[in-house]
């Protein structure tokens, strides 16, 4: 059983998702695009689900203390050729260095909410959080599609939302991430990730749906979302896990910078939104 159980479902059918359609396919996406986004009721429906699936089978139990910790995650293998992973690594050892303080990565959200084998790899790729704001990142390269990344990163915030509901039971009170005023969920990829896409609609519908969910619950945080890129000439700096560890020993030196220059210079993709 998972926290997550119903809610593809109710995402596929307020999308009009036949059953051989999925958010993972290119062409399911870019026809989606030309729709009407989907109704306010969606996010609040969602939160409803996660929340029963947790009240009728968690049975008291008390989840793992790892989840929503802040510790840079920067382990990776030489060999690893992933781009998502090395970008993401990369970042956790710039955090683990102090260049990026305010980041992580591999942040655990559902781990031990029903039961202690299901859920455990379910984590924010990444987490940044500063002045009462935390940003809740789901990291793309080139694999799957901006809709699929949407729900996913936006399943983990309502996690987050549960989490804080219940902070003092589950023993995550005084938590940075859990106190945070203003919560943001974005999906953070290179341009061309988004191209021929228009996700405009998407992006103020969910916008909708969360402040439709806000209203219910009026003692949960600001919420938004946003599509972001990194600038328009970013390339992947690394082609193995080897190089990312080489940062750790302070090489690397070229990548260090641009993988910095382009951290500071990250842009919605639709100017104007939230």
């Amino acid at each position: 059983m998972s926290v997550f159980d119903g809610t593809d479902r109710i995402i596929h059918q307020a999308l009009g998702l036949r059953p051989d359609q999925s958010l993972k396919q290119k062409s399911t996406c870019r026809r989606l695009c030309t729709a009407a986004g989907f109704a306010p009721e969606l996010v609040s429906r969602l939160f409803e689900r996660i929340e029963g699936n947790w009240r009728d089978n968690a049975h008291g139990r008390t989840p793992s203390r790892r989840n929503w910790r802040q510790v840079p995650q920067t382990q990776i293998a030489d060999i690893n050729k992933s781009p998502e992973t090395l970008l993401e690594k990369a970042i956790a050892v710039l955090a683990d260095k102090g260049d990026l303080p305010q980041w992580c990565n591999q942040v655990p959200v559902a781990s031990g909410l029903i039961d202690p084998y299901c859920d455990k790899r379910a984590a924010l790729d990444l987490v940044r959080v500063a002045d009462g704001t935390a940003d809740l990142i789901e990291l793309k390269w080139d694999s799957d599609t901006p809709l699929f990344a949407l729900f996913e990163v936006l399943r983990y915030g309502l996690v987050l939302l549960l989490s804080r509901k219940h902070a003092p039971a589950f023993g995550y009170s005084g938590r940075p991430l859990i106190q945070a005023g203003t919560v943001r969920l974005t999906v953070l990829a290179p341009a061309p990730y988004y191209s021929g896409y228009d996700l405009r609609t998407f992006e103020e519908s969910l916008n909708r749906s969360l402040k439709h969910l806000s209203q219910k619950h009026q003692d949960f945080p600001q919420l938004c979302f946003q599509f972001l890129s990194f600038p328009g000439k970013f390339e992947m700096p690394f082609l193995f896990g080897g190089q990312v560890n080489a940062m750790k020993a302070g090489g690397e030196i070229s990548a260090r910078f641009r993988v910095l220059q382009a951290i500071s210079s990250i842009q919605p993709v639709y100017r104007g939104a939230p």
